[in-house]
């Protein structure tokens, strides 16, 4: 896998992330960086594992080429970036790919295998098949795919996919660097990263917007059919090459830096289109353009369902045999249409593991009555040998005729061939006729129209004919009567042998069918059991009856009748299937080829009414639905009865329509309601929000009635709350508005309410600096105006801080004076007190001049001591 990994990412650097700006390796991010750059040293050991180089980076992880010590074999390790360890969503989108992955069977060989996942103090890592090849984006970019690849990548891309849709598991990453192409010409997939269960809708982590599907690029629910987009467009550009796609997108690829969003405003236009491929590459094939074109159709329900419908439509378009086609089929010729079919559910290899019968015919049939029995254990014989001259001489053909029927019976029973005369003669030339017979069609007709009649009537046994040449009657001399004509003498030997060539004839026929009889009657009872089948609504059981008849009654041409009876049966049963699963072209083109046929079944005629029937009810269902969603209920309404009659002979639901316009009825009032719910909240008129609130939940009762039932209750108790603060801040009660501020901010903070209750709290603090002051307590007066004015910008604190700030410089010195006085330091205290005493104001200043005086006899007293 060295040489696969080793590819750089695709040149198209728009579809991907810029690399951050370096990071010194000093600060933490520099050296996380560093880390994740250096990954595992080359040589260092994982277990059992050894690691050769470190071949390709991705969003999330490193991988490396590694070797099986045990095993002695070279695997892929893919290590999760260290950088993520310690998110744990990381993690578990990694160990989930790991499983995923590990859901695939190992017999899968379109995808890239699993061998283990390892979780150690190094990381996490899981180690995967080693395959060699290249990236398909490599080999699109050195042009060394075309058209001639792209139906091989087509089909080997479709088998992956369907073993991992089989599986529930969607890709969502389906681009050429995800799709590796072996030397065999085998493509695997790889890459997991994205991959997620069917039906989880979380987006992926990278989204490559050149391949995209629009559903995802526009965050909508998807499905697997988002990887058929993927591997539709990738094919898209091997059929047209890069350069000719990006010639004609150049509006989006002139500008690299902005291409990525270019690409997802294309996608997600519903009304673009990509062109046809054939019209950008004349080399390829009109019909692999067909599938191109309906695998990336950007309508969802346009695109194929599955990619089993996509195999399905490759093998009808490429391996079915043309109309003017040879009867005699080569061995290799067969076999690989037989192969390919082979690998669709209903085979003989599917047969194994239990998967549904395909309703596909094994072997299309011409509209021709001509039967072929072909050998698949021996290849048929040159074309030379198989085919006799047809105009011979009359009198040869007696004996030719006889020679010519013991000759072919003992080849064809050798070579089990059967190959009707009629068709040798309109669609392979006569191997040996004469230049002579060859350019004069009119002596050909006759031979022919002989011989189909002989084959209508016979079925079996030598064919006779009647052909002569034009012969050469010579003129007598006008002066010579002419010689009188002899009684040919061949004429009754030729009578006699062409007798017993007409009993022989007569008994072999009486003989084949008593010998075709009971195989008859064998495939008539299986034909019984499959209408049988059919008639119970077994469809998928009914089309393997009929696909078994086929087969069965392809090696043998006196059973003709039963297997066009099966091909019609069967062509009917694909017909229902996909009327069941909506697949409404595909019924029309099973009608199509019924009416080619000739077939005049009533079911047939059933089928083609339910399907009208069908299509009309899908019309007006929409017509309907879109009145609806525009608020025309009467017009909606009006859609109703032929709705229902409609819907009754297609087998559709009749009172879906009605009850589609019943929601959209109740999701307009149920919206209306809510809205006027939360117009009169905003408005603080509780009382019309409820009763909205009480008409939405009788609608509907959802979560966001329930939500929308509490924020109107606590509206209520919140505007009460405000209406108490706005009470007590005008009766100047700033603690009782303080607190009922805070009890509505509880509910729901806003900034009206916080300006609010830092208004209350300012004012309360400045009530509080007002007492202090009146107490003398000119310190805790200055704190209380300090932090009133950080609650609001109160000016009434602010002119007071003002006012007092030599009283409250004063008030410091006092404090330290009693600090002085407390230390010993009676006279310092005396100079401290004195030096505030003027500054203060009332009654801080009586308090100073107390405690200046006690200091004074305090010094006169340690002055008698000593």
């Amino acid at each position: 896998m060295a040489d696969i990994w080793n590819d750089n990412p695709p040149p198209d650097s728009s579809e991907f992330p810029k690399p951050p700006a370096p990071l010194s390796s000093t600060t933490p991010q520099g050296a996380e960086r560093a880390l994740v750059a250096r990954g595992i040293p080359f040589g260092s050991g994982l277990g059992k594992y050894r690691i050769l180089d470190r071949i390709r980076n991705s969003h999330h992880a490193i991988i490396y080429n590694a070797r099986d010590a045990m095993l002695d074999r070279l695997v892929v390790i893919k290590q999760l970036n260290p950088g993520l360890l310690d998110d744990p969503l990381a993690c578990g989108d990694f160990k989930r790919e790991a499983q995923l992955l590990a859901r695939v069977p190992k017999d899968a060989r379109n995808v890239v295998g699993i061998h283990e996942l390892i979780a150690d103090d190094q990381g996490l890592f899981i180690v995967e098949e080693f395959v060699s090849g290249d990236w398909l984006e490599s080999l699109i970019s050195k042009r060394k795919v075309g058209p001639a690849d792209a139906l091989r990548l087509l089909k080997y891309g479709c088998l992956g996919l369907r073993s991992l849709h089989s599986r529930k598991i969607v890709h969502r990453d389906i681009v050429p660097s995800n799709l590796l192409m072996s030397p065999n010409g085998q493509v695997r997939i790889a890459n997991f990263s994205c991959a997620v269960h069917e039906g989880d809708h979380t987006p992926p982590p990278v989204i490559q917007f050149k391949y995209a599907a629009p559903e995802l690029q526009m965050g909508m629910p998807h499905d697997d059919r988002v990887d058929i987009y993927g591997l539709g467009v990738s094919v898209y550009e091997v059929c047209v090459g890069r350069r000719a796609l990006h010639a004609h997108f150049a509006h989006i690829t002139r500008d690299p830096l902005g291409a990525a969003e270019r690409w997802r405003q294309w996608h997600c236009d519903m009304s673009a289109a990509l062109p046809k491929a054939s019209a950008l590459n004349r080399a390829v094939p009109p019909a692999l353009a067909v599938i191109l074109a309906k695998m990336t159709a950007k309508d969802i329900d346009e695109r194929y369902a599955t990619a089993e419908e996509v195999l399905q439509d490759i093998i009808r378009k490429f391996n079915a045999p043309r109309a003017n086609a040879s009867p005699t089929v080569g061995r290799t010729a067969l076999s690989h249409v037989v192969e390919s079919r082979s690998e669709l559910p209903g085979t003989a290899n599917q047969a194994k593991t239990g998967g549904p019968p395909s309703l596909l015919h094994l072997l299309p049939t011409q509209a021709t009555t001509t039967t072929h029995r072909i050998s698949l254990e021996s290849a048929p014989e040159p074309a030379a040998k198989q085919v006799a001259p047809v105009i011979r001489h009359a009198k040869s053909a007696p004996a030719a005729a006889a020679n010519r029927t013991s000759t072919e019976s003992t080849a064809q029973s050798r070579r089990g061939v059967v190959i009707d005369r009629t068709e040798k003669l309109t669609q392979r030339p006569a191997v040996g006729a004469s230049t002579s017979a060859s350019a004069a069609p009119a002596t050909r007709s006759t031979p022919i129209a002989t011989e189909r009649a002989s084959i209508r009537s016979h079925k079996t046994g030598p064919v006779k004919r009647r052909v002569s040449e034009p012969q050469q009657i010579p003129i007598p001399a006008p002066t010579e009567d002419p010689p009188k004509r002899k009684r040919p003498i061949l004429i009754p030997v030729a009578a006699t042998i062409m007798l017993l060539i007409a009993g022989y004839m007569g008994s072999r026929a009486w003989w084949n069918e008593l010998a075709h009889r009971p195989a008859l009657s064998s495939l008539q009872s299986r034909i019984e059991d499959g209408l049988r089948l059919y008639h119970q609504e077994q469809y998928e059981q009914a089309g393997a009856e009929f696909l078994e008849v086929i087969v069965a009654a392809s090696s043998d041409p006196e059973l003709a009748s039963a297997k066009d009876q099966a091909e019609t049966m069967q062509l009917l049963v694909e017909g229902e299937v996909a009327f069941r699963n909506d697949q409404l072209d595909r019924v029309e083109r099973m009608l199509d080829e019924a009416r080619l046929r000739g077939s005049d079944l009533p079911a047939f005629a059933s089928l083609s009414n339910k399907l009208k029937a069908k299509r009309r009810a899908i019309r007006l269902a929409s017509e309907g639905i879109k009145a609806a969603e525009s608020g025309d209920f009467e017009e909606a309404e009006d859609r109703l009865p032929a709705y229902e009659a409609s819907a009754s002979v297609a087998g559709l639901d009749p009172a879906s329509l009605r009850e589609a316009v019943q929601r959209e009825r109740e999701d307009r009032d149920y919206g209306e309601a809510l809205q006027r719910a939360r117009k009169a909240l905003a408005e603080n008129d509780f009382d019309a929000a409820q009763l909205a609130c009480r008409e939405a939940i009788l609608i509907r009762q959802t979560d966001a009635t329930r939500q929308l039932a509490k924020d109107i209750a606590d509206g209520r108790t919140r505007y009460s709350w405000m209406v108490r603060g706005d009470k007590a801040m005008q009766e100047r009660d700033y603690s009782a508005a303080e607190s009922a501020y805070q009890s509505a901010n509880a509910i729901d903070p806003s900034e009206q309410v916080e300006a609010k209750l830092k208004m209350a709290s300012s004012m309360r603090l400045y009530n509080e600096a007002r007492d202090a002051i009146k107490s003398g307590d000119l310190l805790e007066a200055k704190k209380k105006l300090d932090n009133a004015l950080w609650k609001y910008p109160n000016k009434q604190a602010r002119a007071k801080l003002i006012a007092l700030s030599k009283a409250f410089d004063a008030a410091a010195l006092v404090a330290n004076a009693d600090q002085e006085l407390k230390m010993g330091n009676i006279a310092e205290a005396i100079r401290l007190y004195e030096k505030a005493i003027p500054d203060l104001v009332a009654p801080a200043d009586d308090i100073a001049k107390s405690k200046l005086q006690a200091a004074k006899r305090q010094a006169l007293i340690q002055a008698d001591k000593n």
